[in-house]
């Protein structure tokens, strides 16, 4: 799978990316254990973090499994606000560091457009 038309037809709609890079001075065996670490924590779970006073789960998943540090979600079926997310991935992502280095790892969020548009 490689286009947007391929995710949508296996996982539905997603309005937010997570996009994961790992620092290139280390290792190559150090980059997997990183890659395969985040993907167990992040990969098609539910994970529920409390927003606000209220419980809210979110579910990331890969669109290929040889492709590990691109996520996608529909924040609940798109009633989600950007901030709401924003806050949700930062609490997950914090709970990745208290197990992988900071430092050895990045991330943006990001959304794909929604509409079709001409630029000229």
């Amino acid at each position: 799978m490689n286009s947007f038309n391929d995710y949508i037809k296996k996982y539905g709609n997603f309005s937010y990316i997570l996009n994961v890079f790992i620092n290139e001075e280390l290792s190559e065996t150090e980059k997997n254990t990183i890659i395969l670490t985040i993907y167990n924590m992040l990969n098609d779970k539910d994970i529920n973090k409390n927003l606000s006073g209220t419980p809210i789960s979110i579910k990331w998943r890969v669109s290929n499994e040889k492709d590990l540090l691109h996520y996608y979600t529909d924040g609940i079926g798109g009633i989600l606000s950007d901030n709401a997310i924003n806050e949700h991935t930062k609490k997950v992502m914090n709970d990745i560091c208290k197990i992988v280095d900071k430092n050895k790892f990045s991330y943006i969020l990001t959304k794909p457009l929604t509409k079709k548009i001409c630029i000229m």
